[in-house]
């Protein structure tokens, strides 16, 4: 392994919790991340206090002193150097654990310790690509080989989170995954430092582009002395009780969701929000500033949803939302922004993501992408959260909320549900959506939207098919747009079976497959879906043949964030446009004309069509 490299100088990132240095078992610092993402501009607005911040006694001490050690071949692409004065480096022994969060599946990694030029003194705890590393030197070994584990599934924590260790106590340095003993080496004496030694974090994501320091490393700590095991398995169940429970921090009072919008009509609007704690709140509102109305939340409540009502057609509205624990603490959410749904006869337009799945620094990606083309509001077409059950409600709070609260706060969302949140219990915790939620419809302007639940099998016998026939029959909406999660005319490589070993690939997924008819006959225009991550529009079709007079029109859209798929080796009698990508889609609605756009997370235009009806 080469020396390993630490991350520039980015004071917002970090939290650092110093204590005294008088006392040799003390803790010498504590070092908290948290991804802070924003919209650009007059829009920037982060809800309430932010709980990653520098302790202003205890800075980064300096920028970094040299480019950085590599790892695995790769330079670091972030680096957080001389944390710590150097006459309160460890030397008899110590303690160095981190919190690690990967829902990645490349290479990437990161590494915490103390380095100098030469990359072979001092101590270094990494991550990388799922195995921890240990490496010490001392005055009396002038090379320890370095340790290392993999980190398989069954060690992780809910799959995605390691809490890592290396302890030093003066004869045996031990490495921990998830406050488990996993490999040990012998050694002894003093810590051997170089010159010009820095306490240093770093993150190694050349292979995940856009990822951000604070989506992998969550937490460094390093103490003066060799903690039990029985510390070690302390610190380990403190942090996964803060991931249990969904807070981000131990303090203060924060919001761990939204402020999220919802289901926007001409005359409401859905706000939900979640805090740290139980609190009340008032949500204050109205057309100007000051805002001269409000709703107030008397219970106190992790989650509340607020329903406005009676609001003006195609307005402009502000809002803000203020929260109060015990009534003590107070926090707000700043002033933010939505519009009411359109006239009918009004020009708008609205973006397309699917499969957003918990990677927030895509997500942050797209969302600001997004918010360029100043929609009216946003579809997401499930996994919402890449397995957001009942047993991973993380993955909303860490993970999802994270990216896309700095746009979902200014523009409503319309979901659906795909197998990511199936069994719909976090889904209709933060949503207040139609009855009965995981399938529903609604109009905007001159459109009707369906939202299916496609987890469920759409066929004659279903409730969910009889409502869906009863709207389609009684809808007289211009335009027709059916959204839902599993794929209709699908080209993927492997969903089902592999392509490339010569198998036959479904095209389509048998909980939708019985629906079809009833598109072609009531005639749905786009039929929006992801589950794939991948992007792909089909030729109009019916009857399982191209027809441009009277075809249904069938978009893959599910880049919004998941690890990337790929599509069969041949080409698809249906298939009009391919692209393997992160992406979204923004469609323009004026009167009888529907302009749809694909556009890549760099921000380039890969796909268009424009319909006109008669």
């Amino acid at each position: 392994m080469k020396s390993i490299p630490f991350l520039g100088f980015l004071a917002l990132s970090i939290l650092v919790e110093i204590a005294a240095h008088e006392l040799e078992d003390e803790k010498i610092g504590r070092w908290i991340f948290s991804p802070r993402y924003t919209l650009p501009g007059n829009a920037e607005n982060f809800p309430g206090p932010w709980i990653a911040y520098s302790d202003p006694e205890a800075p980064f001490l300096s920028k970094s002193i040299s480019p950085g050690a590599e790892l695995f071949g790769l330079k670091p692409t972030d680096r957080k150097t001389r944390l710590v004065m150097d006459e309160h480096l460890p030397s008899k022994e110590f303690t160095l654990q981190a919190w690690i969060l990967d829902h990645s599946n490349q290479k990437i990694g990161m590494a915490a310790g103390v380095f100098a030029n030469d990359p072979k003194q001092g101590f270094v705890l990494s991550y990388f690509n799922k195995h921890v590393y240990g490496f010490l030197n001392t005055d009396e070994d002038s090379y320890s080989p370095v340790m290392s584990s993999k980190v398989t599934r069954n060690m992780t924590w809910k799959e995605r989170w390691s809490h890592i260790a290396l302890r030093y106590d003066g004869s045996t340095a031990t490495l921990f995954v998830n406050a488990k003993q996993v490999a040990s080496q012998n050694i002894k004496g003093l810590v051997k430092y170089g010159n010009q030694p820095s306490f240093e974090i770093a993150a190694y994501l050349d292979n995940e582009p856009y990822m951000d320091f604070e989506n992998l490393v969550r937490a460094v700590q390093l103490h003066s002395r060799a903690l039990s095991d029985e510390e070690i398995e302390t610190e380990f169940n403190r942090l996964t009780d803060l991931v249990e429970t969904t807070r981000l921090a131990e303090h203060p009072l924060h919001f761990t969701a939204g402020p999220y919008l919802h289901y926007a009509t001409q005359n409401g609007i859905n706000v939900s929000w979640e805090t740290s704690e139980p609190s009340s709140a008032v949500l204050r509102y109205g057309t100007t500033i000051p805002l001269d109305k409000s709703i107030e939340f008397l219970t106190n409540d992790r989650v509340h949803i607020a329903e406005l009502k009676n609001l003006e057609a195609e307005t402009n509205y502000y809002y803000e939302i203020e929260v109060q624990r015990d009534g003590l603490e107070k926090i707000r959410s700043g002033i933010l922004t939505f519009k009411t749904a359109v006239h009918a006869e009004s020009a708008f337009r609205f973006t397309v993501i699917g499969d957003t799945e918990s990677r927030p620094y895509v997500n942050d990606r797209i969302a600001k992408l997004m918010w360029t083309e100043r929609p009216h509001f946003a579809i997401n077409l499930g996994d919402i959260t890449d397995s957001g059950q009942r047993d991973k409600k993380f993955e909303w709070n860490f993970e999802y909320f994270a990216g896309v609260t700095q746009l979902f706060s200014r523009i409503p969302v319309f979901t659906v549900p795909g197998n990511g949140e199936s069994d719909l219990h976090w889904y209709r915790y933060f949503h207040n959506y139609p009855d009965p939620e995981n399938y529903y419809t609604f109009q905007y302007g001159n459109a009707q939207f369906f939202m299916l639940d496609s987890n469920e099998k759409i066929e004659p016998t279903s409730q969910q098919y009889k409502w869906l026939e009863e709207q389609l029959q009684i809808s007289k909406a211009t335009w027709k747009i059916v959204c839902h999660h599993h794929c209709t005319y699908s080209s993927d490589e492997n969903d089902y079976n592999d392509t490339w070993k010569g198998e036959a690939s479904y095209f389509i997924h048998k909980n939708v497959k019985e629906a079809i008819p009833l598109y072609e006959e009531y005639g749905i225009d786009i039929v929006f879906f992801g589950h794939v991550h991948a992007y792909e529009r089909s030729h109009p079709l019916r009857s399982d043949k191209i027809s441009q007079d009277n075809g249904v029109i069938y978009i893959e859209s599910g880049g919004g964030g998941g690890n990337l798929e790929d599509f069969a080796p041949h080409p698809s009698f249906f298939s009009r446009k391919t692209y393997r990508g992160h992406h979204y889609c923004v469609v323009n609605i004026a009167g009888p004309t529907l302009e749809l756009q694909m556009i890549t997370s760099e921000g380039s235009t890969r796909d268009s069509m424009t319909l006109k009806k008669p």
